[in-house]
């Protein structure tokens, strides 16, 4: 073909497009974005004395290749764009698409960079057991507010800490949340059903046991670099170095920092150790201007979304209100589906409100007799319960007795 167009093409290797530029093309047209992660290589000299990881988009860039850039970002709340300004100069925000991402109700703030001093440790990669208990209990409050587990991302940087965060959140959602409160909350989906993280409903199946449950029902746990180009409505980023000598590894790349904080859409919240991450300058950038809007610090606060007046001010992992009925006393009094009665249970933990249990009486059609059904509940479905008398003329008996309607 004499028209050839390279899709994400700042994540894809020079000689992989070069093989592709036959003597009949005629035009090369590239679309990427070169301030992401660069393409993958698997021998790390390559990279170190050759540049091999520099991709053909972004070499020609660099050497004043004339090319178009787009200013307008259609994902994040704009005080997320605003953070990503010293990588993005002249980043714009759609405000008639983004006016729609709605900041998380459970939180007082819709990002925060939660400090902490435990330290890392490492065999064949990093991890922190600080980080995973504190991304685990942040991820199930965020279930437990209401948002469907495929609603929420855990990243990390290390394959290694992702591993620990899977094993933590494994089985996780099922010894917090039994099935019975939270009919809606564990359930599979038929296999045509739209994925829920890219903003569309799937119809709900039958009610599956954890280990059934359909992988887009299930809190994501990845590495930063393999969710490159997905986005979902929270982020939480477990950045895993925490140690003296304030080496970052990795992290130190403009463009893992980028990838990152580009991902969220409503809700973004780091868990990280601030001395060491502050001796990257980028990542030192980010954190003073995370420090100037004060999202910042040792301290998360959580709310209630209906009595916001309620806060929890967490340091520790075990002081988010996992199913904490102290956490908010207050009557809940929301609205049931009847329209006749309102929810008497106490604000928190959360509940749904799809089914109204509320007993009321009534009078069996069938018999006449008084009895009590659950608001929602067919009266067909409803025994009675009254005791009629009735003589018995078996074997010369004329007594009466008593038997259930």
């Amino acid at each position: 073909p004499p028209i050839v167009i390279v899709e994400e093409a700042a994540e894809v290797l020079e000689p992989q497009i070069l093989a592709a530029l036959g003597p009949w093309v005629q035009h090369l047209i590239m679309i990427g974005d070169h301030q992401q992660l660069r393409p993958p290589v698997e021998t790390y000299a390559l990279c170190r004395k050759h540049n091999f990881d520099i991709s053909m988009m972004e070499r020609l860039m660099n050497n004043q290749l004339p090319h178009g850039v787009l200013q307008t970002q259609n994902r994040m709340r704009p005080e997320f764009s605003q953070l990503l300004r010293d990588i993005y100069p002249g980043l714009k925000d759609n405000t008639d698409v983004i006016k729609d991402r709605k900041a998380p109700m459970c939180m007082a703030n819709s990002m925060y960079f939660w400090h902490h001093d435990g330290e890392e440790t490492s065999d064949r990669s990093f991890k922190n057991l600080e980080e995973v208990a504190r991304v685990t209990q942040l991820a199930l409050w965020f279930v437990q507010q209401g948002y469907r587990p495929s609603e929420v991302t855990i990243l990390t940087p290390y394959q290694g800490q992702t591993r620990e965060v899977r094993k933590s959140m494994k089985t996780a959602l099922s010894k917090v949340f039994r099935m019975e409160d939270h009919p809606d909350l564990l359930q599979s989906k038929p296999q045509e059903a739209v994925d829920t993280s890219k903003g569309s409903k799937g119809a709900p199946a039958a009610p599956a046991t954890p280990e059934q449950t359909a992988p887009q029902e299930k809190v994501q746990v990845h590495t930063i670099d393999r969710y490159q180009g997905d986005e979902n409505e929270i982020v939480i980023v477990s950045l895993t170095r925490s140690n003296k000598k304030g080496n970052t590894g990795f992290l130190k790349l403009l463009n893992r920092r980028c990838v990152a904080q580009s991902r969220a859409k409503c809700g973004m919240y780091f868990v990280g150790n601030i001395p060491t991450l502050q001796s990257s300058p980028h990542w030192n950038t980010l954190m003073s201007s995370m420090t100037e809007l004060g999202v910042i610090g040792r301290t998360l606060t959580l709310t209630c979304q209906r009595h916001p007046q309620n806060k929890v001010n967490a340091t520790l992992a075990s002081e988010i209100p996992i199913n904490d009925s102290e956490f908010c006393k207050v009557p809940c009094r929301e609205p049931l589906p009847c329209g006749l009665h309102v929810c008497k249970k106490r604000c928190q933990p959360w509940h749904p409100h799809k089914v109204c249990r509320q007993e009321v009486p009534i009078t069996l059609v069938r018999c006449g007799h008084k009895a009590i059904r659950e608001c929602s509940q067919d009266e067909d479905e409803v025994k009675c319960r009254q005791d009629v008398l009735f003589i018995c003329h078996g074997e010369g008996c004329t007594k009466q007795h008593a038997r259930k309607c």
